[in-house]
């Protein structure tokens, strides 16, 4: 600010999505981090440019602009490369070539990995390639990271042997949902029928209009006219035929329906409910538990090491203290982000342990043997255990003995006023 004043913002790293049209990798290769990786990104001339001055290691992407205006002051003399390269710019939607020079989009190709150079005979390893219209080379330098790979992390629903491409959570499913949509076009054809059905005319029988209230003239000699009705039961065969499949499509694909909030069918106690929903949720939480640790914790892992790396000053940020529910100002510095250590995002895997222990201790002290336990029991450390299952510490509802304290108070409260009802019963009116 002008006078001085500092606005509280986040300054740092940003995760962003790579569209699967964007990348080309190894799907043969061992693992996603150990094969190369090529990213295609298109920015417009103010994005380099603003990159630019924001991030000082990428100074050297503003050079593609001043060779842009140099390719246009020779794109005069064409020759049979430049015309075959056009040909590679239309099919990538960019119209030829001189209408993508002419443009304000620049598209960048970035490798990661290692290359062997074939004139050299040398093997560069972690290398990080910048390549500005598909020929300038803009830079080519280590990976920056500290990680010593690429900052670029896949996860997937559904691993496929011998292939990085992971599926999706439909995919396997698709034979289904043919079979599905022509049984909802069988089911179509059975209700038209039903509700139009086919004309028998037998005889001479004039031209007429079939609907409500329609005149046919038919003649003495034997003519007529009737429906060839059907009845409903195809339409119903198709309906339980297409809840059969779409029941089996939500547990072939991992996602059950209770975890949508939908109750199964029949009576059930509240932890026969809890059962179900834990049993039934185990293949969706097997799924959250690998997007964790495949792609949240080394995505947050490589966000601490940017910051460490490219923080040159303090940075003020906003924080929310949930105790008291105000917002304080912390000012932040390289020294206070740097430790030994990992980031684990354990988020799903912690709460789904927490309702499993409480729903066992629960299920323990609802049984017979919770009279034979009782006298080894601590109370106070099942309070305990229940705060920290249910996350209530911020209301301070369990602490020792407290509810003995507060019927004493309320006893003398209770006291308190009897003796006051006394002395004013006592007291005579004026």
């Amino acid at each position: 600010m002008p006078d001085g004043e500092r606005i509280p913002d986040y300054i740092g790293p940003v995760a962003r999505r790579i569209s699967p049209l964007d990348i080309v990798f190894n799907p043969l290769a061992s693992s996603f981090r150990n094969t190369f990786k090529i990213i295609r990104s298109i920015k417009t001339l103010g994005e380099i440019k603003k990159q630019s001055l924001v991030e000082p290691e990428n100074q050297l992407l503003f050079d593609a602009i001043e060779r842009r205006s140099e390719v246009m002051r020779k794109l005069g003399g064409y020759s049979i490369e430049d015309f075959d390269k056009a040909v590679g710019y239309s099919a990538d939607g960019f119209g030829n070539l001189y209408e993508y020079y002419q443009s304000d989009y620049v598209e960048l190709l970035t490798f990661y990995g290692d290359y062997y150079d074939k004139e050299k005979g040398e093997l560069h390893q972690q290398k990080k390639i910048v390549i500005a219209d598909r020929a300038s080379v803009i830079s080519v330098e280590d990976i920056p990271s500290w990680l010593g790979h690429a900052p670029i992390y896949h996860v997937g629903w559904r691993l496929r042997p011998d292939n990085l491409w992971a599926m999706g959570p439909l995919d396997n499913l698709v034979g289904m949902q043919y079979r599905l949509d022509h049984l909802e076009n069988l089911k179509d054809d059975a209700t038209d029928l039903l509700v139009h059905p086919p004309l028998k005319i037998i005889g001479e029988v004039e031209e007429f209009e079939w609907g409500p209230g329609a005149e046919i003239m038919i003649d003495e000699g034997g003519s007529d006219v009737q429906e060839m009705g059907k009845g409903a039961q195809g339409v119903a065969v198709a309906d339980l035929a297409m809840d059969r499949i779409e029941q089996r499509m939500e547990l072939y694909a991992g996602a059950p329906r209770e975890a949508m909030g939908v109750r199964s069918p029949g009576e059930k106690t509240l932890g026969e409910v809890q059962i179900l929903d834990n049993a039934a949720s185990r293949i969706f939480q097997e799924k959250i538990t690998s997007f964790e640790v495949q792609l949240l914790e080394p995505l947050l892992n490589a966000m601490h090491e940017s910051a460490q790396r490219n923080m040159q000053s303090s940075d003020l940020i906003r924080v929310m203290d949930d105790d008291i529910g105000i917002q304080k100002f912390l000012t932040i510095s390289k020294e206070d982000i740097t430790a030994a250590g990992k980031l684990r995002p354990i988020g799903a895997r912690h709460f789904a342990k927490k309702a499993q222990d409480l729903q066992n201790v629960l299920g323990v002290l609802n049984s017979g043997a919770a009279p034979m336990i009782a006298p080894h029991t601590s109370s106070k450390n099942l309070a305990k255990f229940v705060e920290d299952v249910t996350g209530t510490q911020a209301y301070n509802l369990f602490s020792p003995n407290v509810a003995v304290f507060e019927q004493q108070e309320t006893q003398r409260l209770m006291n308190q006023a009897g003796e006051d009802l006394e002395v004013e019963a006592e007291t005579p009116t004026v």
